[in-house]
């Protein structure tokens, strides 16, 4: 299966490299960007953002930055390969384990709400980016 590293970016500011606020991965990318919009409660600075940017008519950008076909366990060293560059280069993540590896339950806990939002989501566009590095 493949899987995608993504970040998110601020809208405000998208072309400044520090913009990025958050690292992840998913084999879905419109899902999980729902997902994330959702503001489900279990990354609570993610979520002020996110509400925070919608008061103002806007939303995060998603670019993606890597496609692995390795699968999970390729791609989660990758995911921290990308956290731990834009945290040295000096972004303010919002991700929730930027420093240490992740616990498997509780991504298996994750991946199944996110398969359930995935669900039950009305499809919406997502503005997605493809990074100038993967455009070639």
């Amino acid at each position: 299966m493949i899987h995608f590293i993504y970040r998110w970016k601020d809208p405000r500011n998208p072309d400044v490299i520090l913009c990025t606020r958050y690292v992840g991965m998913t084999n879905n990318p419109n899902a999980r960007f729902s997902y994330h919009l959702s503001c489900d409660g279990t990354n609570p600075e993610k979520d002020a953002w996110v509400k925070e940017l919608r008061k103002s008519g806007m939303k995060p950008i998603m670019e993606i930055i890597e496609i692995i076909y390795d699968g999970r366990e390729a791609t989660f060293k990758r995911e921290q390969y990308w956290i731990k560059y834009y945290l040295a280069l000096g972004c303010a993540l919002f991700n929730m384990e930027a420093d240490r590896p992740r616990d498997a339950s509780k991504i298996a806990k994750t991946s199944s709400l996110s398969s359930q939002y995935q669900r039950d989501v009305v499809k919406q566009s997502t503005p997605m980016r493809l990074s100038p590095f993967l455009r070639g």
